[in-house]
């Protein structure tokens, strides 16, 4: 036989897990979403990371086009590279 207590924690744990949901799906689809990914795809946000002036890396470095270089005021800039610095492998 069942508690009256197991019953209560499944419907709680049930809940909540629905309420994560609903709260994802309300941020993809009143694109909150995109403030999250700005953020990732900020090119300085990285460690190590900077932004060349034309699209060309210096030595050590390698263009990253999986991140943007930001202006001022946070808009994609067109003309600099995000350069990523390799690996340094045994130093």
């Amino acid at each position: 036989m069942m508690k009256k207590g197991d019953l209560s924690i499944n419907i709680i744990v049930i809940t909540v897990i629905a309420l994560v949901i609903l709260i994802l799906i309300t941020f993809i689809f009143t694109g909150r979403i995109t403030l999250f990914n700005k953020g990732l795809s900020d090119c300085l946000k990285i460690q190590g990371n900077r932004c060349n002036m034309g699209s060309n890396c210096d030595e050590n470095y390698i263009k990253d086009t999986t991140r943007v270089c930001l202006n001022d005021d946070a808009t994609p800039d067109t003309v600099n590279a995000c350069c990523s610095p390799l690996p340094t492998f045994g130093q």
